[in-house]
Order: C-alpha cells, then sequence, then structure tokens
C-alpha cells in the first residue's frame, strides 16, 4: 500500500504511475483495499487494467476527432497527402480554425492533453500491444503547433510571416522538441520595439493573409509581451491592460467581427506606442514618468502639471542621490529608517507640488509614493 501511495501522486506531466506486478500480487492488493478504502465499483479502484486504458484513449481520440470534424477540421484529409506532417498546408489552415476563438482553443487542449496523458499512461507495455491509432499522431502533431503558436512566457511561433512586419531585425533560433515521434519547429524572437512597428503595415499584412487568425494571434502574443514590459516600466498602466481584455471579451462574445478585431487590436498598438513614447514628449525619464503619474491628481492646469513634473524630478533625483536616507540597508524593514525616508519624501513634495494639493491629498500622494518606493526595494532585493 505505501508504494502505490508514493507511485500514485501526480503533477503536471504525470498523470498516473507505472507498477510492475513480477508476483502476481495484484489480487492480494484488492483484498487489502478493504482495510485501507471500500470502492463501489473497478472504476475507483488505483489501479486501471492496460486495456481499459487503451480503450479509454481510443474513445477520448474519437472524441476528439467529433470536435474537430464540428470545426471543418477534416483529420481523414491528412492521409490523403503523401508528405511530412510539416509540409502538409491543412495543418495552418486547422491552426487558424483553432486561434479563432479563444473558448475553441482551450476545449481543443483540452482534448489533446487527455490523448497525450492517457497514451504516456499506457507506456511501455502499449508498444509490446503493437497498437497503433493514425489520428494519435495527427492530434498531437495539431496541439505541438498550438504551442508553437501560443505560448504562456516569450513570443514563440512557427514562421509566421507578420513577424518581419512587427519588427525587420527579428533575430530566429530554432529549437527542436520531442513530439511522439514527431518533432516541430518554433521560432523564438526578441523583445520587439515598438517604436519600429508601422501599423499600417500590420493592418496591411493581416488584410491579406489567408490565415488571418494565425496573424491576429501573433499579433495578441506582441500586445502582450509589450503590456508586460510597460508594466514592469510603470505600475500606473493597469488601465491598459483592461481595454486589451475588452477588446478580446468582445470578440469572444462575439459583439464583434474578424475584420473589426484586428482593426481594435491595431489601434490598441497604436496606443501602446503614444504610451511607450510619452516620457519624451513630457521630458522625462520613466522612472521619473511613474513617479509623476503617481503624483498627478485631477483637473490640473497646465502650469500645475509643470509643477508637478518637476516634482517627480526632484524626488527621483533626491532618492536615487547617495545621500539618500533609502540608501540605508534594508531601510523599509524597521520603522526609524523608515520613518526618515518618509521625512525625506514629505519635505520634498511639500516644497515643490502645487498649492492645490490640500492636506489629504498630500498624505495620500506620500502613501502611494512610499508604497512605490519599498516595493522598488523589495524588488531590487529580490533581482540581487
Amino acid at each position: 500500500m505505501q508504494t502505490i501511495a508514493r507511485i500514485n501522486r501526480v503533477f503536471p506531466g504525470k498523470r498516473s504511475g507505472l507498477i510492475v506486478d513480477y508476483l502476481n500480487l495484484f489480487k492480494h492488493m484488492k483484498r487489502a483495499l478493504g482495510d485501507y478504502a471500500n470502492p463501489s465499483d473497478e472504476d475507483e479502484m488505483p489501479v486501471k487494467n492496460l486495456e481499459e486504458q487503451i480503450k479509454l484513449l481510443e474513445n477520448v481520440i474519437q472524441e476528439t476527432r467529433a470536435f474537430c470534424s464540428g470545426l471543418r477540421i477534416d483529420l481523414d484529409a491528412i492521409f490523403e497527402k503523401n508528405e511530412t506532417f510539416e509540409h502538409i498546408e491543412l495543418f495552418q489552415q486547422y491552426l487558424n480554425i483553432l486561434l479563432d476563438k479563444d473558448e475553441i482553443l482551450e476545449e481543443f487542449k483540452i482534448y489533446a492533453n487527455l490523448c497525450k496523458n492517457i497514451y504516456e499512461a499506457c507506456k511501455p507495455e502499449v508498444f509490446e500491444l503493437n497498437w497503433k491509432n493514425d489520428y494519435l499522431p495527427i492530434i498531437l502533431y495539431l496541439a505541438d503547433m498550438v504551442k508553437a503558436s501560443v505560448r504562456d512566457e516569450n513570443i514563440e511561433s512557427a514562421k509566421l510571416a507578420l513577424a518581419r512586419t512587427l519588427d525587420l531585425s527579428v533575430q530566429s533560433s530554432y529549437i527542436k522538441e520531442d513530439a511522439g515521434e514527431n518533432k516541430y519547429e518554433i521560432t523564438t524572437m526578441k523583445t520587439l520595439n515598438l517604436s519600429e512597428i508601422n501599423t499600417d503595415d500590420i493592418r496591411k499584412k493581416i488584410q491579406e493573409s489567408p490565415y488571418k487568425s494565425i496573424e491576429i494571434q501573433e499579433l495578441k502574443l506582441f500586445i502582450e509581451s509589450k503590456l508586460e514590459i510597460l508594466l514592469e516600466e510603470n505600475k500606473t498602466r493597469t488601465n491598459f491592460v483592461e481595454r486589451y481584455k475588452e477588446i478580446i471579451n468582445r470578440y469572444n462574445s462575439g459583439n464583434s467581427t474578424n475584420e473589426d478585431y484586428y482593426e481594435d487590436l491595431v489601434d490598441f498598438v497604436d496606443n501602446l506606442k503614444k504610451e511607450d513614447e510619452r516620457h519624451v514628449r513630457e521630458g522625462l525619464t520613466e522612472q521619473e514618468l511613474e513617479i509623476y503619474d503617481l503624483l498627478k491628481k485631477d483637473k490640473l492646469t497646465k502650469k500645475e502639471e509643470e509643477k508637478v513634473k518637476l516634482s517627480a524630478k526632484k524626488l527621483y533625483e533626491t532618492i536615487t542621490n547617495e545621500q539618500s536616507k533609502t540608501n540605508v540597508i534594508d531601510w523599509y524593514k524597521d520603522e526609524q529608517p523608515r520613518q526618515a525616508v518618509k521625512f525625506e519624501v514629505e519635505s520634498i513634495l511639500d516644497e515643490t507640488l502645487p498649492n492645490s494639493y490640500d492636506k489629504e491629498i498630500f498624505n495620500v500622494k506620500t502613501e502611494i509614493i512610499m508604497t512605490h518606493l519599498m516595493e522598488e526595494a523589495m524588488m531590487e532585493q529580490i533581482a540581487q
């Protein structure tokens, strides 16, 4: 029982464990389970019969085929092509369909993961039985294409022309990963520069593409990557994240057409460009701009805005000075050095902020700046 308890622990990528019974003790294990559990039927047994697992796998493959068929993804058509998978144009068409809506994509990923996990759980005996299903490699290859086009952490996609439109200096490296008996290639792109983006070129590329969903997915990955960078530079940009979510949700709910969708996304890229360059227009560094955004309040006159900018500049200059109280190691952890930093901040703000900042607003802005400085200090310590 201890052996089974240790093997049956699951985690991402491990759906089950393998128990080799050389002494045919399975019948004794069933009897022993009466002391530890009382399963009402065979399905609740912790050990499954391999033949039942293979039958389950075949059923899931059939369900996956049916799901794909409902989307006009004909897996049988792949067999008619006398080529290797990576040269079959149909896969690009099918990928385009799967990337059209987030809901469709997530459902396919569930089906494909089930196929893969159950198949993995059948190894190695499945090889001895000479079991074969022609649809499984196709499903897994299509899942690999999805994985290559939709990455959670980086912009990685397979040979998409839009990448060249987004950044002419893209540097590609090829990574080969095993997927059963198949292999696929992923193009890794460097961080993209908004200042080099021509949104008219993007719009034209998507309009002319036969695979709009793939191009739109690439554009979404670019936006998400840049949003992450912009947020790291300035935490006040959360409104851009909300606006991006609204565009996605509006399309997924069916309230906008495919054409409206990419137009909205391209317009959003234009807005990101303006935001990315705003610190230049304001005459501030990125760090000063973040402090300026934190200090701003509603209904400022032009003259008052300039004063707040000078306040942000003065504050940033002071806290980065070698003599600043923020240079005390771990200043944010203890009350005394924390109060010393707060007094330093209050003195600068009292001297530089416009008179329209009454006591209440002044105190609020002081606390916001203190929170910002403590977060920055903690992140710097983590980075070290």
